[in-house]
């Protein structure tokens, strides 16, 4: 029973861990996006309408709207993979449970078969948190999609933005998605 205890104890421990790393990860970007897109708020006119044939203006800034539209998307969630670190965690926990586990088999191999007996309902109840979290994270992207459907509305019609000198307000609105 100690050693099942020991287990669930590890593995809420994992869990807790990669629960924390994907909200800091979307809190991260969260912020990053803001920032972004207030920058992009900031710029002169003339950014915006520095179009050409090519995607970016003299000086090798980017200038398109849709170029726009990427950073504040693809880039950032690039960004997100790499502050979460599943692949560490992911890498961490199967060198610990190959080592765990030769360690059990060489000190009592009796143990660890009930040990090891234990794996299949641990693994269905990892597959159920599993698709939970992923259409959690379902949400999460349609949440991003509302954003950048309003960053486009925004820039595409940053003129009018300007005119108005709505650019505290569309920020605040951009934040909110």
């Amino acid at each position: 029973a100690g050693l099942f205890g020991l287990t669930v104890v590890a593995g809420g421990g994992v869990f807790a861990r990669s629960m924390m790393l994907t909200m800091a990860g979307n809190r991260i970007v969260a912020r990053l996006r803001n920032r972004l897109f207030r920058a992009a708020l900031a710029q002169e006119i003339a950014f915006f309408e520095q179009t050409g044939n090519d995607d970016t203006s003299k000086d090798g800034g980017i200038t398109k709207t849709g170029d726009l539209l990427s950073r504040l998307s693809n880039d950032a969630q690039m960004i997100q993979t790499a502050v979460t670190t599943h692949a560490v965690g992911a890498l961490r926990g199967t060198v610990m449970s190959i080592g765990a586990t030769t360690m059990l088999v060489q000190t009592s191999p009796m143990l660890a078969l009930v040990s090891l007996s234990t794996l299949p309902p641990i693994f269905l109840t990892a597959r159920t948190f599993g698709k939970s979290m992923r259409e959690w994270q379902a949400q999460v992207q349609e949440m991003q999609g509302d954003a950048a459907a309003v960053a486009q509305e925004v820039l595409g019609g940053i003129k009018t933005v300007r005119q108005f000198a709505a650019e505290p307000y569309e920020a605040d609105r951009y934040a909110k998605k």
